[in-house]
């Protein structure tokens, strides 16, 4: 009775889930959701008013979650220029 009244970031319920989600529980993920849409519309209008290519942020990352790899074009390193002009 007492283990199924405790919350989801208590020590006993982290224990039994594994250390992948550790202290994570429902308002850590919608905090960093919304870290994450701010930084999205944040990135928008600062796309809006530039004329460069501005990268994207990286999202925050959550517990369990693999990283993503970044694909790197040649047209985005540092110095690269046109072949045929």
């Amino acid at each position: 009775m007492l283990v199924s009244a405790l919350g989801p970031t208590s020590r006993l319920a982290v224990a039994l889930r594994g250390s992948e989600h550790d202290g994570w529980g429902l308002a850590e993920h919608l905090l960093a959701s919304l870290v994450d849409a701010t930084q999205a519309t944040t990135h928008a209008v600062i796309q809006v008013n530039s004329r460069k290519r501005v990268r994207p942020p990286a999202p925050l990352p959550r517990p369990g979650a693999r990283p993503t790899r970044r694909v790197v074009r040649v047209a985005d390193l540092p110095g690269a220029r046109p072949v045929f002009t």
